[in-house]
């Protein structure tokens, strides 16, 4: 296993600013998806999605991920054992101002690597939070890699929870093969659930999450018809607030978002205290985004998990944090 390597980041934090919060910007989720060419994976493929990069120095593992520490400071790690690379004064402000318009409104965690040197950044990891249909993607990445032979109909299913993120697809397919070692399959991420039967959206942290599509990517990297169909259906989703935010680098994206927060917007009142219920009361609150990154012949992880509540600005949040990240990539 891969030793972790630790750089607490020592600039002076960026000042919390609320005018980073742009409330007249458009929904992020109705603008242009980035056109690439993530899903031609194959393997004569020169793409680092295949693992053909000449500066691999890092050998891929899902089990690092869970090793990435917990801080409440942004820090730099490497997962290959070597020395970390800091950020400057000026690049960790620009994260850091990015980070504080997500925590005016809820938590945020988030892991960022280049998955050839095991280089990346790291905030909050630890902290567990809900991360709504972001949740789909490791049910269906376990579905199809160890069920053979899904039929259409299932094929289908499978497609629009991931294209279209149809909840009602997810619960087919769920109660069809609740059985198939789910469960165990996500402990082994140290993803803990009470009942799948009942609620089919765990709880993760950044790192579990990116620890899944770290064991996606090496899926994908197999090349099977499969992992091909899979690759093409991460590449199609209608939603990303990771593809948003890097709208205009040229880079293409796979992955599986969430987003939600209680549909019931009428004002209720305590008896004790009457006073208004506000969102901080929102039974299920996160936008959330996990992906697959490839940008001038380069592949990243990157996953951000918040609880904010879905919003057009707060999908804005996330999609201004994965640019805040993306931009400092050269440090790495």
């Amino acid at each position: 296993m891969a030793i972790v390597a630790l750089l607490m980041c020592t600039a002076c934090a960026a000042s919390s600013n609320a005018g980073a919060i742009q409330s007249a910007a458009t929904d992020v989720s109705n603008a242009a998806r980035v056109a690439g060419t993530t899903a031609q994976i194959e393997g004569t493929s020169t793409s680092r999605v295949d693992g053909s990069y000449t500066a691999q120095t890092y050998d891929l593992d899902p089990d690092d991920m869970l090793s990435i520490p917990g801080s409440t400071d942004v820090v730099s790690i490497n997962l290959s054992g070597g020395e970390p690379r800091s950020l400057s004064a000026s690049q960790l402000a620009d994260i850091k101002d990015a980070i504080s318009s997500v925590e005016q409104l809820g938590d945020c965690g988030f892991v960022f690597l280049d998955v050839a040197n095991g280089h990346g950044l790291a905030y909050n990891a630890d902290q567990v939070m809900y991360v709504a249909s972001a949740a789909k993607a490791p049910f269906i990445y376990h579905l199809v890699k160890t069920v053979p032979n899904l039929d259409e109909d299932e094929r289908q299913n499978v497609e629009w929870t991931i294209v279209d993120s149809e909840n009602e697809a997810l619960e087919t397919l769920f109660f069809d093969h609740l059985n198939d070692g789910y469960d165990e399959f996500m402990t082994g991420f140290d993803v803990y659930h009470e009942d799948y039967s009942v609620d089919f959206y765990p709880k993760m942290a950044a790192r579990n999450l990116t620890a899944i599509w770290a064991d996606i990517l090496l899926y994908i990297r197999g090349g099977s018809e499969d992992a091909q169909w899979l690759a093409d259906l991460f590449s199609s989703t209608e939603t990303s607030f990771i593809r948003d935010g890097l709208s205009g680098t040229g880079a293409a994206v796979m992955n599986k978002a969430g987003w939600i927060v209680e549909q019931n917007y009428d004002y209720e009142y305590d008896d004790e205290s009457e006073e208004e219920s506000s969102l901080d009361d929102m039974v299920y609150k996160s936008v959330s985004d996990a992906a697959i990154i490839e940008a001038d012949g380069r592949t990243y992880l990157m996953t951000i998990v918040t609880s904010q509540p879905d919003m057009g600005m707060t999908e804005l949040n996330v999609s201004n944090l994965t640019r805040a990240l993306f931009d400092q990539r050269s440090a790495f």
